[in-house]
């Protein structure tokens, strides 16, 4: 039924990449299109032949991200950041799960200065659905997964994006950063983008053939 509890929160673990990561109804669910994400880093980051100095990923959840590029680049130093603690406590698990060598903090991206981190590599999957997509979604979504992981205001769709890239932006260290995107946001994410004049970046598409990556380079 599409309304019945995740399998993922019933067996409490969920499959990414070559992991099987803890999960709980306090965290979104690993998708495929995140794994790409990760598969697009690694390879746009080694066609610049650029090895991360620290790697910060925001919005963590489940650590998946941080935790799978932390064993792409084992060189480098690696971050997640979430506003849930209870997340963050889960990410910690899912690291020492795997032994690898991965620093969790809570904090508020819109409120805290995240660029304390000095990162150069920045990657994340932000909470980006609009709500007034809420009714063609499944209940199995919308009933058990946490809707601060996914929704954003329909009069303010790049909540998350604006804040994250102008601080992008003014860091002085950071060089790469990659987004998972709603492709119902593309346009405003180009007409956002094209107001710095030192922004080089790039849309790719997904599995499904949809605009779904963003890929900035300074």
């Amino acid at each position: 039924m599409k309304d019945e509890k995740p399998i993922q929160y019933i067996l409490g673990e969920a499959d990414f990449l070559d992991f099987k990561f803890q999960v709980n109804e306090n965290i979104l669910i690993p998708r495929p299109e995140t794994e790409q994400l990760v598969l697009l880093a690694k390879k746009f980051l080694d066609a610049n032949s650029y090895v991360p100095n620290t790697i910060l990923d925001i919005g963590t959840g489940s650590g998946c991200i941080a935790i799978a590029m932390k064993k792409l680049f084992p060189q480098s130093n690696v971050i997640g950041i979430d506003l849930s603690q209870s997340a963050i406590d889960l990410a910690e698990n899912n690291a020492m799960r795997y032994e690898l060598n991965v620093e969790f903090y809570q904090l508020d991206i819109l409120k805290d200065d995240f660029n304390l981190y000095n990162y150069d590599v920045l990657i994340s999957n932000p909470p980006y659905v609009l709500e007034c997509e809420k009714d063609e979604m499944n209940d199995n979504v919308t009933k058990w997964e946490p809707h601060s992981a996914l929704f954003v205001p329909n009069e303010d769709p790049l909540i998350f994006y604006k804040k994250i890239i102008n601080e992008f932006f003014i860091n002085r260290k950071s060089k790469f950063a990659f987004f998972e995107i709603n492709p119902l946001s593309y346009q405003l994410l180009v007409d956002f983008l094209n107001t710095f004049s030192s922004l080089s970046y790039s849309f790719f598409n997904d599995y499904n053939d949809k605009i779904r990556y963003l890929v900035i380079k300074k």
